[in-house]
């Protein structure tokens, strides 16, 4: 194998900037592009009759020039609330506010290149950027993999061979300065300050992510089965990465010289800056969401409304896309409290966001609303309430039981009686139909047929035919009369 294998970087960079009551949440982001190449050396494994089964000594070099991207994120929330105040809101003297460092997340860090079989992993976040420990070979890390020739008993051995590069980085301290027309408490563990507006005038603060560093490692896996002799069951061996023994190095990976790398972060800084006056700002909309689920076409309707201050009007500002105001309703205005409602339907399945945000007619703004969340689908409700696919055809109901009955007097020995008749159609396996007093529980005569065999009914009551699933009742017959005069048949 060539002892130099070189990545070839490509790479855009984004920096998202907070707009004026549209974003969530406002962040900052680190870049650099390394100058040098990274090393790696692997540990030799095997036994003794198997020789140097694998052997990558310092000068292989691995990464070539790798760009390295880090992301922070930060909000300003309603303290009594919880809701997101975007930069450049205006905020009434004695509000609470919380200076909120979002917390961490794996996907924050990522570096990647293309030209040659490389993916793009992410990186993830460890106290001291400490590596896994056991040895772990984790998706996020894994960048490629390549066919390593050799000679089993030689200085390496054949096979496909997964490669991963895990980049640890130490979660940085935080702290919140330059706080302007603001009195602050101190931080909490995790950096969040609460801090209350005390006069008018610009309110401003930076939220600042502290220097910080981070380490590059080495992971390699191969096909345990197929090549035994490559994973050794010792403790400096790791987990199973999909049916592949882990194996690898937590050393750091180090420059040409030796010298162990150290990716270092600098401070970066997320700056607020709010209008605050002696006036009311709108009150965070409450939203009414309907039901968390819809199919295509179907109209959902949310309601909500924001109280001003005497005399103002309120438009709510609709936002469907997570990213700002999509439009304003109602175009003149409301009276404060007047309940606004938004009709929406969608022509495409996933999950769907709504929320408001209310502004005065002297452009105050609220905090945002409450996420309204629907998840749309492509289906139907068929008519036994069943739901399936909009593609699917619903289950045809079966036909409704009918039953025609009748009574007639009878008189035998000067007593008198009624017999039933009745034909039953559509009767379906498992139904079982009987004769009841009216308003009575028990059976006067059961019937396991579609017609009954001359039953004799106690006259001077009504009855009435039931047919029953099990306990559910699913027909039944007009009420029929047994008179005690045998001359009266049914009424």
């Amino acid at each position: 194998m060539n002892k130099k294998l070189p990545i070839l970087i490509f790479f855009i960079v984004l920096i998202f900037f907070g707009f004026f009551g549209e974003v969530k949440a406002e962040s900052v982001q680190f870049q650099t592009t390394l100058e040098y190449n990274l090393h790696a050396a692997a540990p030799i494994v095997g036994s003794p009759e198997y020789g140097k089964i694998l052997n990558f000594d310092s000068s292989y070099y691995w990464i070539s020039r790798p760009v390295i991207i880090i992301n922070y994120n930060a909000q300003v929330l309603d303290s009594d609330t919880g809701a997101n105040i975007s930069s450049g809101s205006n905020i009434p003297v004695g509000k609470k506010i919380t200076f909120h460092f979002v917390p961490h997340d794996y996907s924050d860090i990522y570096w990647f290149g293309t030209g040659w079989v490389l993916d793009s992993p992410y990186g993830d976040w460890s106290n001291n950027a400490e590596p896994s420990t056991p040895i772990r070979c984790e998706g996020k890390d894994y960048t490629s993999s390549l066919w390593w020739g050799g000679n089993p008993h030689g200085t390496s051995a054949n096979g496909l061979y997964s490669l991963f590069f895990p980049l640890r980085v130490n979660p940085p301290s935080k702290t919140v300065t330059e706080t302007n027309n603001l009195n602050c408490s101190s931080p909490k563990s995790n950096g969040d300050v609460e801090c209350t507006v005390t006069n008018t005038g610009t309110v401003s603060a930076k939220m600042n992510f502290l220097d910080t560093f981070g380490y590059f490692y080495f992971r390699y896996a191969i096909d345990r089965k197929e090549y035994p002799q490559l994973c050794p069951t010792t403790s400096m061996f790791g987990q199973d990465y999909g049916g592949r023994c882990c194996q690898g190095s937590n050393t750091p990976l180090s420059l040409a010289s030796g010298l162990t790398y150290k990716l270092s972060i600098p401070t970066s800084t997320i700056s607020f800056s709010f209008n605050s006056t002696n006036g009311t700002v709108p009150t965070t909309p409450r939203i009414t969401c309907p039901s968390s689920e819809a199919f295509i076409d179907q109209t959902k309707i949310f309601s909500f409304s924001s109280n001003v201050s005497d005399g103002k009007t309120v438009q709510y500002g609709i936002d469907t896309d997570d990213n700002g105001a999509d439009l304003w309703v109602p175009d003149s205005g409301a009276g404060s409290g007047i309940i606004q409602s938004y009709s929406r339907y969608w022509i495409t399945e996933g999950i769907k966001k709504i929320r408001v945000i209310a502004k005065d007619n002297e452009n105050n703004l609220s905090a945002w609303s409450n996420v309204c969340t629907v998840n749309v689908t492509n289906n139907q409700i068929c008519s036994d309430g069943s739901i399936i696919h909009k593609t699917s055809i619903c289950p045809i109901p079966p036909t409704p039981i009918s039953i025609n009955a009748r009574l007639t007097p009878n008189i035998v020995n000067r007593g008198s009686f009624c017999t039933a008749t009745s034909t039953i159609s559509n009767l379906t396996a498992g139904t079982t139909c009987n004769i009841y007093k009216t308003g009575q529980e028990s059976i006067a005569y059961s019937d396991q047929n579609t017609s009954l065999n001359d039953p004799q009914l106690e006259p001077g009551f009504r009855y009435v035919y039931i047919c029953k699933d099990s306990t559910t009742e699913v027909a039944r017959s007009r009420e029929l009369y047994c008179a005690a005069n045998p001359s009266v048949l049914e009424r």
